[in-house]
């Protein structure tokens, strides 16, 4: 193979990974609008967040097919008989506990990748910027008090659930929320709260 067949080759899927990366973003953007019209509407929120989350799959796939013929071809080179097959990544391989959750910013969406029971297959759930500031300031209206359960976040915010029950997640972990027994939480430091959510967001989205 020439050089310019291989330079045109990188080109074309260097165009194709840049395209499912914007595809993604306008999904996402999708989500995050109608998580925020006034009449919001989760059923579609989801449904473009699981289609970003597909494309962006997909981009990735893309990404290990370009390793993998990079190190087919890199074999032949070595050996001149005809090559083993490359092996390919495994998606049954049985995953850590210890890293999970994991937690970023994408496009002004935090999410929280967790693993399943089978400890073999990921799951995203994800919350817009919008919703992740309200359930920070109906926290800091908890402040005050010793401790609270759950349901006094969620009964004051319009969210599904599980984007509160994210949000304690990841504070909790950040140092911002205590347990002081199970099903109860509390908040460490009510001063900093704020500042220190504004904090976490941050530094996810670096």
């Amino acid at each position: 193979m020439s050089d310019t067949d291989t330079a045109t080759k990188k080109d074309g899927v260097a165009a194709v990974e840049q395209a499912f990366q914007d595809l993604r973003d306008r999904l996402l953007s999708l989500s995050q609008y109608f998580a925020r019209t006034e009449e919001v509407n989760w059923e579609k929120a989801e449904r473009f967040f699981s289609l970003s989350k597909k494309v962006d799959q997909l981009r990735e796939q893309m990404g290990w097919a370009t390793i993998e013929t990079k190190s087919s071809r890199r074999a032949e080179e070595d050996d001149p008989t005809e090559g083993e097959e490359m092996p390919s990544m495994s998606t049954s391989r049985r995953k850590s506990k210890k890293d999970y959750p994991k937690y970023c910013v994408r496009s002004d969406v935090l999410v929280k990748t967790g693993l399943s029971r089978d400890r073999r297959t990921e799951y995203e759930h994800a919350i817009p910027r919008h919703e992740f500031d309200a359930i920070v300031r109906r926290l800091g209206e908890l402040a005050g008090r010793k401790h609270f359960v759950a349901e006094d976040l969620l009964g004051k915010v319009q969210c599904p659930s599980y984007q509160g029950y994210l949000v304690l997640s990841l504070l909790k972990e950040r140092g911002l929320l205590a347990v002081p027994r199970r099903g109860f939480y509390a908040i460490r430091q009510p001063k900093q709260f704020a500042v220190g959510s504004q904090s976490v967001w941050d530094s996810l989205a670096a």
